[in-house]
């Protein structure tokens, strides 16, 4: 077995070194981290999907860069937005009970609608 890095690359899985990841989480048991965590990752075991550190912005993020506190879906007065968002963010409005999209500025609906 060659190890690289933090990597081992036997039998064609990929092992993190243990010293980089968290142990799993749940949202109200989130551990407070600094700046030297940055990248650190948790697995949610309430949302079955890790998140990371982000140490520039000190917020947890998904996969996909969002604010791990902005929410995917609810009605129209809880729509997410500024920083927590990026454009194309989408978000499933149960108020007008279809998705809908951020542009970095406003929310449209597929057929490019202010909503």
């Amino acid at each position: 077995m060659e190890r690289i890095d933090n990597f081992d690359y036997s039998n064609e899985e990929v092992v993190f070194n243990k010293n980089n990841l968290f142990p799993t989480s749940t949202k109200p048991n989130l551990p407070t981290l600094q700046a030297k965590d940055g990248g650190k990752q948790i697995m949610l075991l309430d949302d079955h999907y890790p998140i990371f550190w982000d140490s520039f912005s000190s917020k947890f993020r998904r996969a996909d860069g969002s604010v791990y506190t902005a929410t995917k879906d609810g009605n129209s007065t809880s729509r997410p937005t500024g920083k927590d968002i990026y454009v194309g963010y989408q978000y499933f409005d149960a108020t007008l009970n279809k998705p809908i999209w951020w542009t970095g500025s406003k929310w449209v609906d597929a057929t490019g609608a202010d909503v």
